[in-house]
């Protein structure tokens, strides 16, 4: 990822407007950037959404071509297209009174990309920085953590370049964030999610940014070493 945003950025952008100027929402779709989500209904906006990712089958095998052929042997990417239960789900959480989001905002991840990076977490935010992104809205969670922090940390992209079609989510983490957020996902965010489980994927956090970095002239370090447990198999 850091060579693709060093060397081959404006390619990269090419690509993901590409894939969001192939369509187009239908004319009676309210506009997405002003309007709250009780201007929307939720299924059909989920089946705008299917549209939308069936016409763009070409131009999503593109991007993914690019990326597998510059991205570094040490970066892994996977993507995603949100499933109808989590589309409503977040829908819900959304439009709660008092809290309720711009459609752009809260349905701002149906399509995204998650990028893992064997770098140093100020190395990522510090490239990202000297970047000059048009139409993008990022998210920085490693410099603006969460007032209820739950330990997640991680660098989200929301590239939006046709205000006609839904923004495209790219997620970056770093190897320590993949390690934490794997088994929170697996294991604290699908039960109850309390207070305490909240707490202790937030400790988890900070025993994971603790470890010291390596000593030069060691070949793997401790982090990678157990995120290449975990991924033997994959």
């Amino acid at each position: 990822m850091i060579n693709i945003f060093s060397n081959n950025l404006d390619d990269f952008i090419q690509k993901i407007k590409n894939i969001q100027s192939n369509y187009n929402l239908p004319e009676d779709v309210p506009n997405l950037k002003n309007k709250t989500l009780r201007f929307f209904d939720v299924d059909d906006m989920y089946m705008n959404a299917l549209d939308f990712y069936s016409s763009s089958e070409y131009y999503l095998n593109d991007f993914e071509s690019f990326l597998k052929e510059n991205l570094d042997e040490k970066t892994n990417f996977t993507s995603r297209f949100k499933t109808f239960e989590s589309f409503e789900k977040k829908w819900v959480k959304n439009s709660q009174t008092g809290q309720e989001k711009k459609f752009y905002k809260a349905c701002n991840d149906v399509l995204g990309y998650r990028f893992i990076v064997d770098c140093n977490q100020q190395h990522l935010v510090n490239l990202l920085n000297t970047l000059e992104l048009e139409d993008v809205i990022k998210i920085d969670f490693y410099t603006n953590i969460k007032t209820n922090d739950d330990g997640y940390r991680g660098i989200h992209l929301y590239f939006w370049y046709n205000r006609r079609n839904f923004p495209l989510e790219i997620q970056i983490w770093t190897v320590k964030d993949a390690l934490l957020h794997f088994y929170t996902h697996e294991i604290i965010y699908k039960d109850a999610n309390s207070i305490a489980q909240k707490e202790y994927s937030k400790n988890l956090r900070q025993w994971l940014d603790s470890i010291p970095d390596e000593p030069e002239g060691l070949e793997l370090n401790y982090t990678n070493y157990l995120y290449n447990i975990l991924n033997k198999d994959k």
